[in-house]
């Protein structure tokens, strides 16, 4: 502050502003208001829910939104004062006293192409009035009991058969009329299915189709000029020279690159906090290449899971088979940058493995949304 004047900047480094309030006076600072629900409704209040709101929720909504709907819509319950106060999993259902910024509203007035409720028919002005009239009242409502939602029973028996839960066996290779088609097992699945439809397989394509499509498959790029031309005066038959291609590409360091994005979305990566703020994390880009560099060194699936939950409780040991992640420094330094020995005084080594084992587990704590909390209604 200068001169009468309060200048707001970032010089001078990085600043998370998710909002500024500025006040002037002496004493506490005050407390923002929240809108609260009606705790104790007068008698005409009363008369009002139960002639008028009570009806309309038990004919309109319980079907999808009660105890005992067969599937509960959107985790919302109207069919208690908890349930409503709580809200569904698109958040407060409405907003007490302000009907124009609460869901209910915007549902049940069909405003909104995608939150329609009833989906099937919109309801009478009549009762878009009594609703908004509720809502203006700050949702008086009598029932004190709390409803819960019936789990369905989980069959452990049953959902060990799915496939993500049954063992992984080698079924037997089926017998097809065309024999002269399949080149491996795999191949036999596929023309056992293409017979049952009737289909028959297309030619075998030249080795320009084929470069093309295993380079755009395997590392997202086109095949240069001169790859084309090695795979295509390669003198071995096909198989072998394709043989050739596919290892070279999954050498590739593009590979990673190319696999490991889908990875990154399924944990929702980005480079920023993802908040309401949305600063910059420059730390988050060590996780982005640990996932390509696990795609790259083939890890193992099982490995690739316990190093993002538990990475720094694992045993660290060197691993001649694992090498070194791009992004580190030599492995010989230390935590502190020093490269000195520890009989010397200075804290023992610790190897790039040692330090690769903390970047996906830290991915989860730098993962987290801290935002500010914003208030329904005033988002």
């Amino acid at each position: 502050m200068k001169d009468g004047t309060i200048t707001v900047s970032t010089r001078g480094g990085a600043a998370n502003f998710s909002g500024v309030e500025v006040r002037s006076g002496a004493g506490p600072i005050p407390q923002p208001q929240r809108p609260e629900f009606a705790e104790a409704p007068t008698k005409e209040q009363l008369v009002f829910f139960e002639k008028r709101i009570r009806p309309l929720l038990g004919e309109r909504c319980y079907e999808c939104h009660s105890a005992t709907a067969e599937e509960l819509g959107g985790g919302l319950l109207l069919d208690s004062r908890p349930g409503i106060v709580k809200g569904g999993d698109s958040g407060p259902v409405l907003v007490p006293g302000d009907p124009e910024i609460s869901l209910l509203m915007t549902a049940v007035s069909h405003t909104n192409a995608d939150l329609k409720m009833p989906p099937s028919k919109r309801r009478s002005d009549d009762e878009i009035n009594d609703l908004s009239k509720w809502i203006t009242l700050r949702a008086p409502d009598p029932r004190t009991a709390t409803t819960l939602v019936p789990r369905n029973a989980f069959d452990v028996t049953e959902a060990r058969t799915r496939w993500p839960f049954a063992s992984v066996v080698d079924p037997p290779v089926p017998t097809v009329h065309d024999l002269k088609w399949p080149l491996s097992d795999v191949d036999s699945f596929i023309r056992a299915a293409q017979e049952t439809k009737n289909l028959a397989p297309v030619g075998d394509a030249e080795r320009r189709t084929l470069i093309r499509r295993a380079t755009f498959d395997l590392i997202g790029l086109p095949p240069s000029p001169d790859e084309v031309n090695t795979f295509f005066n390669d003198a071995s038959d096909t198989p072998t020279a394709f043989a050739k291609v596919v290892d070279r590409l999954l050498e590739s360091p593009y590979y990673g690159e190319r696999w490991g994005r889908y990875w990154l979305d399924v944990v929702r990566y980005a480079d920023t906090a993802g908040d309401n703020s949305d600063y910059p994390i420059p730390q988050m880009i060590k996780y982005r290449d640990w996932v390509i560099d696990a795609f790259n060194r083939d890890l193992p699936y099982d490995q690739f899971i316990r190093e993002q939950l538990a990475g720094d409780l694992l045993d660290r040991r060197p691993d001649p088979l694992v090498r070194p992640n791009s992004n580190d420094d030599a492995a010989t330094k230390n935590l502190t940058g020093d490269t000195g020995r520890p009989d010397q005084g200075v804290r023992p080594t610790v190897t790039s493995t040692a330090r690769d084992g903390v970047i996906a587990t830290g991915y989860i704590a730098l993962a987290r949304r801290f935002g500010s909390r914003v208030l329904a209604g005033n988002a």
